[in-house]
């Protein structure tokens, strides 16, 4: 039997009408299953060919035999459905075959046509950062979307579709890059076909935005999600490479004992003295590595120079909080340095504290007063000593010496810081009426106690600012401690 002879048992007689209805069944019906195959099953299969890192050759290999078992199953189907049509007897049932598949076909051309209708809006977007850089992932943008993101601030939109990869894109892009022309929004096309060296591509495009530094992307596809994940995967995993880097190379004050002009000091966890740092210290170690707050303490009799204002234009700039205290040595209050350690403790860490002079009054007194918690006295103000002998350091807040001189009285004692005095002696109270009067004239309170009193003992270890004669250094701190 012959190969026409089985062909027309099987099938249908080959006939010139017969052969026009084969072949507008095969066109329709392929045309249509081609329309779904890009719609459905394309991304699918190549996400898979780039999953299994297939090579190239095996790729095309397989996109071939894809083609040809495509092609065959459709000349099969055609030759079925045009012997439906010419042997079925009932004329209703070839209207309503040839209604659908010719309805099917005409939504193909449609969408062929105008692609847009297929997109999806209103998906749910997701985002990620990189210091001042920000991209979000959605889908295809329209005309009202486009306007939408330039009020929003985006720099550039990011369009991943390839018109090789779906017929429909070729349309799009061009549509699309129209559009962002219209808003005046920057497109920048990264065009991917999975499986296709994409690495390279996108590699290149990602790495030459984090050069800019800043800038809002919104990153899209056609209606695959696949595409845009491998952006994604693609971004997230460079900025875990640079932040590693920047981990491995950040320069923490906890890792460092000296700036450029002097000693770094730890006062606390998260708690910094420093000596003040140029602008490369204050970028190196105070800005990249995330100091919560900065406290400057200055000196009111020295102006403020260039360089704080530079500082605070830095970190302004970097949202991070900019304090100046200011304080006097000449007179010097132990109590306003106080007061500022109590601030300083306060504040969320890491925070670092400078100043122009490390080896200042006020530089010292604060030191002090953050480590006893209570008003102290520096110790370099009493070096040089009292007419009648040594001032010695009892506790922080408590100093111990001869009696001073009337010039004394008025000037060393207060300027130090000292607003108390104590007489501690059996000495009658007429011998030491002179006393009381004369520091109550000047401002000072005046006190005498006798050893051992414990209630006053009390009084004097927790606050004020005393200095006590009468009896040896010794003795009082015997009796205080």
């Amino acid at each position: 039997m012959s190969i026409r002879k089985n062909f027309e048992i099987k099938f249908f007689k080959l006939g010139m009408q017969n052969l026009i209805i084969w072949f507008v069944n095969f066109i329709l019906t392929s045309f249509t299953a081609i329309t779904i195959y890009f719609l459905y099953f394309s991304g699918t299969i190549k996400l898979f060919l780039l999953n299994s890192k297939a090579s190239p050759i095996a790729m095309t290999l397989f996109n071939s035999i894809i083609v040809l078992v495509s092609a065959a199953v459709l000349i099969y189907i055609s030759l079925v459905l045009t012997s439906f049509l010419v042997t079925y007897k009932i004329n209703l049932f070839k209207w309503l075959f040839g209604f659908i598949n010719l309805s099917a076909f005409s939504l193909a051309v449609i969408i062929w046509i105008y692609p847009q209708l297929l997109i999806i809006t209103g998906v749910n977007q997701s985002k990620t950062s990189y210091n001042d850089i920000e991209f979000t992932f959605g889908s295809y943008p329209g005309r009202e979307k486009l306007y939408q993101l330039k009020k929003q601030g985006y720099t550039s939109v990011i369009t991943l579709m390839h018109p090789e990869n779906y017929p429909f894109e070729s349309k799009l892009l061009s549509e699309e890059l129209n559009l962002s022309k219209e808003v005046g929004i920057e497109l920048i096309s990264v065009p991917l076909i999975p499986g296709y060296d994409n690495d390279k591509n996108m590699l290149k495009n990602v790495d030459a935005i984090f050069e800019k530094g800043k800038g809002k992307y919104y990153v899209h596809e056609f209606n695959n999600e696949g595409r845009v994940n491998l952006f994604r995967d693609l971004v997230d995993s460079d900025i875990k490479e640079k932040v590693t880097v920047e981990k491995n190379n950040l320069k923490r004050l906890s890792d460092t004992k000296f700036f450029e002009k002097g000693e770094i000091k730890k006062l606390d966890d998260g708690i910094y003295f420093t000596p003040y740092p140029n602008e490369k210290e204050v970028m190196d170690f105070i800005v990249t590595p995330g100091v919560k707050s900065v406290v400057c303490l200055v000196n009111e009799k020295n102006p403020v120079d260039s360089s704080l204002l530079n500082e605070k234009k830095i970190l302004d700039a970097n949202s991070i909080p900019f304090i100046i205290k200011t304080f006097t040595d000449q007179p010097y209050d132990p109590s306003s340095v106080f007061e500022s350690s109590l601030f300083v403790r306060g504040l969320p860490r890491p925070v670092v504290i400078h100043t122009f002079d490390l080896n200042s009054v006020i530089s010292e007194g604060f030191i002090l007063s953050y480590k006893n918690q209570k008003k102290s006295f520096p110790s370099s103000l009493f070096k040089a000593p009292l007419q009648n002998g040594t001032v010695v350091s009892i506790l922080p807040n408590v100093l111990a010496g001869p009696k001073p001189t009337l010039s004394e009285y008025k000037t060393r004692l207060f300027n130090c810081g000292v607003r108390g005095i104590i007489f501690c002696d059996t000495i009658k109270k007429s011998l030491t009426a002179n006393d009381r009067a004369f520091f109550t004239r000047i401002g000072l309170s005046w006190e005498q106690i006798e050893f051992p009193k414990l209630s006053s003992r009390k009084e004097i270890t927790s606050g004020g600012l005393w200095y006590i004669y009468g009896a040896d250094s010794t003795t009082i701190r015997k009796y205080l401690k």
